[in-house]
């Protein structure tokens, strides 16, 4: 089914919803946080998953990232978003942008997540593939915000269904 594309304005409450608004304990001025809506609406196209993505991406909100440190700042939090290419104007095109920054080994090791039809930890993922295990931390830390951390439920799971579909299909290619 073929979602409507979110609108600017709902896009604005998906970002405050991740917390892009008031990363410092106090609101941004309205410049910020249109510069802000404009790079998550502008790269997202409107698609809800991708915003997200680009939303949990900027607020850091995965234990998976390497930078423990919150955003503190617009200039921060734009400076990250700007990082995603323009040219990653699609979640396919996303996905792409987030593999293509891994080696093919890397690549290999995270496609055990894609067959997993349940969590798993980065411990586990790596005593399933023990020669794989030294290339799963960065490999994680770059897909961070497709990921969920759930150690209650187990540890690692794919945030979306669209994601396994891409990994699987380029791993057929």
């Amino acid at each position: 089914i073929q979602m409507a594309r979110m609108s600017w304005d709902e896009v604005r409450i998906l970002a405050q919803k991740h917390g892009l608004f008031g990363a410092a304990g106090e609101p941004l001025d309205a410049d910020d946080e249109r510069a802000v809506i404009d790079l998550v609406h502008g790269r997202s196209g409107g698609n809800a998953l991708y915003a997200a993505y680009l939303c949990r991406y900027a607020a850091r909100i995965s234990p998976l990232d390497a930078d423990d440190t919150t955003p503190v700042t617009a200039s921060d939090i734009v400076r990250r978003l700007s990082l995603v290419p323009d040219t990653a104007t699609d979640i396919d095109a996303y996905y792409a942008y987030l593999l293509g920054a891994m080696t093919a080994d890397q690549q290999f090791a995270i496609g055990t997540l894609a067959v997993c039809d349940f969590a798993a930890s980065a411990d586990e993922l790596g005593e399933t593939l023990p020669l794989a295990k030294p290339l799963l931390a960065p490999a994680l830390i770059t897909l961070a915000p497709v990921l969920h951390s759930q150690p209650a439920l187990g540890g690692l799971r794919i945030h979306h269904q669209s994601f396994r579909r891409h990994i699987l299909a380029e791993q057929e290619a």
